[in-house]
């Protein structure tokens, strides 16, 4: 008697990063590196993550980014060949946590949004550039796009200030790195960023660059007010003259995603 038994497919070699919600000191984006089949389910590599890299599972979104923009989410009941299949790179997006996600007792097709009361908050993709000093002009650098969640009921100034609130930590190694008389060193094989960011353009005195401690000193608000005067003095319905950084280090616009 024969018994014919499945050959397993090998497992692939796949790749990820797992970004944490906080930008704050020490922040990291971590790199994971697994093998699994293709044939197995996202709630499976969920799963392999908790117990390998102790990250919760019912904690984050999965997204295929291309090109620095979001191009599909991955549920649960989606496979990993999925990844494999799409163009760009799985990146791994903590919820907040404040929001208390958790995963649906059944792999649903969408995942109920992690049980995140979408009546009352929404995601909202941020893709992310700088601007550096080059040889001849200053440069723009892409970087990996973000997630955050907001409340729907907010007007765009309180959206303003949430956005500065969530991206202060990035705004205070600016200010570090373009103070002349700063200490700050670069990291383990990063890229030192002395003479090569643009200045800081707001002050508290006009004679001399904004140090660190000074503007880690300052509140929400105070910041807010100092690097955004064109946002907080902003008219309603006045006409987007374009951007000025001047009056605010960052511009948020908005674009159709429809195809996401």
């Amino acid at each position: 008697m024969t018994i014919l038994l499945p050959i397993p497919t090998p497992k692939k070699k796949f790749e990820t990063y797992f970004l944490p919600y906080n930008i704050k000191e020490g922040y990291i984006n971590k790199t994971i590196n697994f093998e699994m089949r293709d044939s197995e389910p996202i709630s499976a590599m969920r799963e392999h993550f908790e117990s390998e890299f102790g990250i919760p599972r019912d904690s984050y979104i999965c997204n295929m980014v291309n090109n620095q923009q979001f191009t599909s989410q991955l549920t649960c009941a989606d496979q990993l060949e999925d990844i494999s299949r799409s163009n760009g790179i799985l990146l791994c997006y903590e919820i907040d946590p404040t929001l208390k996600p958790s995963l649906p007792e059944a792999n649903k097709k969408y995942d109920n949004y992690n049980n995140i009361d979408t009546d009352v908050y929404t995601p909202l993709m941020l893709d992310l550039s700088s601007w550096e000093k080059g040889h001849y002009r200053t440069e723009r650098k892409h970087k990996l796009p973000r997630m955050l969640w907001v409340k729907k009921s907010w007007n765009l100034q309180e959206l303003q200030l949430y956005v500065f609130k969530f991206i202060r930590g990035v705004l205070a190694e600016w200010v570090d790195w373009a103070d002349p008389d700063s200490k700050k060193e670069p990291s383990s094989g990063l890229k030192d960023l002395k003479g090569v960011i643009m200045d800081f353009p707001y002050r508290t005195d006009e004679d001399k660059p904004l140090t660190r401690a000074e503007f880690d000193s300052l509140t929400d608000e105070e910041a807010f007010k100092l690097c955004c005067p064109g946002t907080v003095g902003s008219v309603e319905d006045e006409e987007d003259e374009g951007f000025d950084i001047n009056n605010a280090p960052y511009q948020l616009t908005f674009r159709k995603t429809s195809k996401y």
